[in-house]
């Protein structure tokens, strides 16, 4: 008796049985007993199949987060730390204005503190509406050195890769003394971005605000604007949280 498992067009399996001619043909209830252990087998073998992928998947996610310049944190919805990139672990370590502990993100300043937890709970909130972008804000650090950038966005649980930590939202923290600019030709080839598109998107994505931006450009704020609103229509972002967060992850994956 021969049994085939096709698990997917590049993966099989198959279990045979054999018995001696003089043992006779098999009957009716050894058929029974063989589609009972082959079906055992093939629940078993597609469970460490799935197994086996979704490590891979989760490796190569994990990967990809350390390789972005950007703190990468992962909270669940108890605002727990449940996942840090090297670049959350190395900001762990300067010690300059974000304390990560067991409670979650504490920040230096109260007032900034609590624009972060305002920004979580919105997240976490059952009102919070399902395409919200979440949020962008500043911390100012006790060094004096600029701010950090910060953005808390949504992170749809549809992403088996990282069903393992059961993350809620995601928050990136940039540092300006430390970030490394995407390269605008990348946007450009990316979002075909105009190259002056591209150096606005660049510092927005390294944590300048659209003023701050505009004056490292040389160009009026209402120009600014004006490219802001063309990035929004080709990234197909509508709000600065949302089009950070995707270009952030375009960083990921140079």
């Amino acid at each position: 008796m021969v049994g085939q498992i096709r698990l997917s067009p590049a993966v099989q399996a198959g279990v045979a049985l054999h018995r001696v001619r003089t043992v006779g043909r098999y009957e009716p209830r050894d058929l029974d007993r063989f589609v009972f252990l082959h079906s055992h087998l093939q629940r078993a073998l597609e469970i460490a199949f799935r197994l086996g992928s979704l490590g891979a998947i989760q490796q190569c996610t994990a990967e990809l987060l350390d390789r972005n310049p950007a703190a990468i944190l992962l909270l669940d919805e108890h605002k727990r730390i449940v996942y840090t990139n090297q670049a959350a672990e190395a900001l762990r370590s300067a010690s300059d204005g974000v304390v990560l502990s067991p409670r979650g993100i504490l920040l230096a300043r109260k007032h900034d503190q609590d624009r972060l937890e305002a920004l979580i709970a919105g997240l976490l909130s059952a009102v919070a509406p399902s395409g919200s972008a979440g949020g962008v804000m500043r911390a100012q650090r006790p060094s004096g050195k600029p701010p950090y950038a910060i953005v808390v966005a949504p992170l749809p649980r549809r992403y088996p890769a990282l069903c393992a930590v059961r993350p809620a939202l995601c928050v990136f923290i940039s540092d300006p003394e430390a970030n490394r600019l995407v390269p605008a030709g990348r946007l450009e080839a990316a979002f075909d971005l105009t190259a002056a598109e591209a150096r606005l998107a660049a510092l927005l994505a390294a944590g300048d605000d659209l003023r701050s931006a505009a004056a490292k450009l040389r160009i009026t704020y209402g120009t600014a604007r004006a490219r802001l609103a063309q990035i929004f229509q080709k990234t197909e972002t509508r709000r600065q949280a949302e089009l950070v967060r995707l270009l952030l992850a375009t960083v990921a994956i140079g």
